[in-house]
């Protein structure tokens, strides 16, 4: 019985020894590890600027697969935040970002700390590198003691975060197909828009908060979109890089917004189109684009250059996470059917229905009929006319099949 009490004291004092040793280690942890990505730097701070993203590839998931991941509504860019619960569950809150960096305000284990993202161009690939600073608490330093402490469990974490960021990408931008249809028809009516310029290089960014911000705002008002949303490539300025762009969502009436909003109610003009479906990421579509107008040029269709390009997009996040599964059409206006039979683009599922080929050969001439020329769907007494198109910008992003028009009123 001594000896049994013995043992217990031994126990008891050992355990006391522990709990003073791992007191006495130090909770602060400030790790910084790299990672090299061959893939072009604006689309990797694309995708990791967007909170819908980290789930796919953040460690934290990985080591407790049934944690909860939330995100802002408006899921990057300042203000915006990603959450997770369960083991090891934090917050991180973007104070900047860029197409160079993300500044982040963090909370890991329930503590505050910091962390950022660099984006730094290496020979033609991409090098991340990220920085985090926090501390934790007693029981997870209790976890850490016997594996490498509190830096070894943070820069194991980062590792595995930067190791899937990279595998994820290369697998989903490297994937893509482009398909490109003889003839498709846009139709016409109204549509909610937001216009904004921006550079080049931050304008998939600038539509995905404009998108996102219009959804919102037909949730408030209980309106459903009439299709997919689309994109209105309004002008596009050589020498400053910068795009000025008409983020839409059609509608199946006129509505009414407050005045001194930033988004307003268009009018599209029906119009044909040559189009260029791209499935994968927005990186591809200069490579769509020129498919198209390669297929132009073989077969002799001209561009009707008074009317804007349309982007469209019918598949896209947050419903598609995954971007070697995008659904995007690019509309060249053509201004009349130069096809004898032509796609409706209204409906998202009509893109299979396509007449041409993505790759065309010299023995299939297309018939150039001479179709019946465009009719203006009704508009309304007073609505402006088409503008006049500005030479487009090289990167714009996706809309939907559905109604946009010729181009718009803006």
């Amino acid at each position: 019985m001594r000896i049994l009490k013995y043992v217990f004291l031994l126990m008891l004092l050992g355990l006391v020894a522990l709990t003073v040793y791992v007191a006495t280690q130090k909770g602060e942890f400030t790790v910084t590890r790299s990672v090299v990505i061959d893939v072009p730097r604006k689309t990797v701070a694309r995708y990791v600027n967007d909170y819908g993203n980290w789930a796919s590839w953040s460690a934290w998931k990985q080591d407790a697969p049934d944690a909860v991941f939330r995100h802002s509504d408006i899921s990057s860019g300042v203000g915006a935040w990603v959450q997770w619960e369960g083991t090891g569950g934090g917050k991180l809150t973007t104070l900047s970002s860029s197409v160079d960096s993300v500044s982040q305000k963090a909370r890991f284990y329930d503590e505050a700390g910091q962390s950022s993202l660099r984006f730094s161009d290496t020979l033609g690939k991409t090098k991340v590198t990220w920085k985090i600073k926090g501390r934790v608490d007693f029981m997870t330093k209790i976890n850490a003691t016997f594996g490498g402490g509190v830096n070894g469990l943070m820069s194991d974490l980062v590792e595995r975060s930067l190791e899937s960021l990279r595998k994820t990408l290369t697998y989903e931008i490297k994937t893509y197909s482009i398909r490109v249809s003889g003839n498709a028809r846009k139709t016409g009516g109204f549509y909610l828009k937001q216009t904004f310029t921006c550079n080049e290089s931050d304008a998939d960014g600038r539509i995905a908060n404009a998108l996102a911000k219009i959804e919102k705002l037909l949730r408030k008002q209980r309106t459903a979109m009439a299709g997919t949303p689309f994109v209105i490539h309004e002008a596009f300025d050589y020498p400053t890089k910068r795009v000025t762009l008409s983020v839409c969502a059609p509608l199946r009436e006129e509505i009414f917004v407050s005045s001194g909003s930033d988004i307003s109610v268009g009018f599209l003009d029906p119009f044909y189109a040559v189009k260029a479906t791209l499935t994968g990421d927005y990186s591809h579509r200069k490579s769509a684009l020129k498919k198209a107008t390669d297929w132009m040029q073989q077969k002799g269709i001209a561009e009707a250059t008074h009317l804007k390009r349309v982007d469209v997009y019918v598949k896209y996040a947050p419903g598609a996470r995954r971007p070697s599964q995008w659904v995007t059409d690019y509309l060249i206006p053509t201004g009349q059917a130069v096809i004898a039979s032509d796609t409706d683009t209204d409906a998202p599922t009509d893109r299979e229905a396509t007449t041409g080929s993505t790759t065309p050969t010299p023995s299939s001439p297309a018939k150039t009929t001479t179709a019946a020329p465009r009719v203006p769907a009704t508009r309304p007494q007073g609505t402006a006319t088409p503008t006049t198109q500005n030479a487009t910008p090289a990167h714009a992003p996706p809309a939907a099949t559905e109604p946009a028009g010729t181009r718009t009123r803006p």
